[in-house]
């Protein structure tokens, strides 16, 4: 998780040449084209320290990746661990003011693939084609 945030620092720091106006666009509209998909699940959080925005957000997206996989399965026992979801998900940041907002979210196909012993039945909207979102941006300011 340290990584990450190192990452996404290292890259704020290298910079574009997208402004950072663009850049907060560019994420605000991947986040509703995502939000939007029957092919991926996602969860958010909004605090004024960036850790806990993403601690809270990923345990959202594991509640909902459980409650998921139980309706696709029909066996509420089957759990997705923390590690599951962080090997098959991707996060991004965007600032408001003094507050981070993290956006994590997975793709159902993939996590389905990551983990064939589950027997995940796929619904064909659920297999959609993939969101080009690229790597996850930087966190943006206003």
């Amino acid at each position: 998780m340290l990584r990450k945030i190192l990452l996404t620092w290292v890259v704020l720091l290298i910079g574009s040449t997208l402004s950072l106006a663009q850049k907060r666009e560019v994420i605000l509209q991947q986040m509703e084209q995502i939000r939007n998909s029957p092919s991926y699940i996602y969860a958010e959080a909004t605090s004024t320290n960036i850790d806990q925005a993403f601690r809270s957000a990923q345990k959202g997206l594991q509640a909902k990746v459980n409650a998921w996989i139980a309706e696709r399965t029909g066996m509420s026992a089957l759990k997705a661990t923390l590690m599951d979801i962080d090997k098959t998900s991707t996060w991004m940041n965007t600032r408001s003011g003094k507050e981070m907002h993290t956006f994590i979210y997975l793709r159902k196909s993939d996590f389905a693939r990551h983990k064939p012993k589950m027997r995940i039945r796929l619904r064909p909207e659920e297999d959609g084609e993939e969101i080009q979102t690229g790597k996850p941006l930087p966190a943006t300011g206003n």
